[in-house]
């Protein structure tokens, strides 16, 4: 969902299309799910991020980008999404904490690597320039863009956060790697999952109840 257009897109049911990919859509399948993997031992729910996450927190009053979408664009809207879902992963391991469930909520994310998603919507002629020579200069290759995925799956714990190790965790070998402090917080952790909890009339609290 990495466009460069000013164009506000929407989900089928009105949801701004990176809030509905990256945090929404994820959720409600969690929680569909959520029977099956209360019995199953070290069940992992691992959250797709993205570097691009980092110093852009999401506004809990405008969690979509409803206002001034057309200034920010969807570059900002795809950072936010992956910030709220690295918010909601923190709160659903401390929600997955207070039960006797065998259930680990964790994250990873790729780094940088150049898929053929950076070039969706309208990038201008500079800009395919830049990710052209970003590709050849400074983003990884995109098989091991999904190491960092397999580590946590393979040996993640509830809470870690897996990614590149290298220059501004770009791309390197695979380890655990830091978050925006900010996305640790429980205040914005518990309000998005209060949101997204309304949003699909799907609340996890109720499921992970014994």
């Amino acid at each position: 969902m990495y466009f460069f257009d000013k164009e506000r897109k929407t989900s089928a049911d009105g949801i701004e299309l990176n809030f509905a990919v990256h945090v929404v859509g994820p959720y409600a399948l969690t929680v569909h799910l959520m029977p099956l993997l209360k019995e199953t031992k070290d069940a992992k729910v691992i959250t797709m991020s993205s570097t691009e996450h980092n110093g852009h927190p999401v506004d809990l009053k405008d969690l979509q980008l409803t206002q001034k979408f057309s200034e920010k664009g969807n570059m900002e809207a795809y950072s936010r999404s992956k910030w709220a879902g690295l918010a909601m992963m923190y709160e659903l391991d401390r929600q997955f904490k207070k039960t006797n469930y065998s259930l680990h909520s964790l994250a990873a994310h790729p780094g940088v690597s150049i898929t053929g998603i950076q070039h969706k919507g309208n990038p201008t002629a500079i800009q395919k320039i830049a990710i052209w020579l970003f590709g050849k200069i400074v983003a990884g290759k995109p098989e091991d863009a999904t190491q960092p995925l397999v580590m946590a799956a393979l040996q993640g714990k509830s809470g870690q956060f897996y990614g590149p190790t290298g220059f501004k965790q770009l791309k390197g070998k695979a380890g655990l790697v830091g978050a925006d402090i900010k996305t640790k917080n429980t205040v914005y952790g518990k309000e998005i999952l209060r949101q997204v909890c309304e949003l699909t009339e799907l609340n996890i609290l109720d499921v992970l109840s014994p």
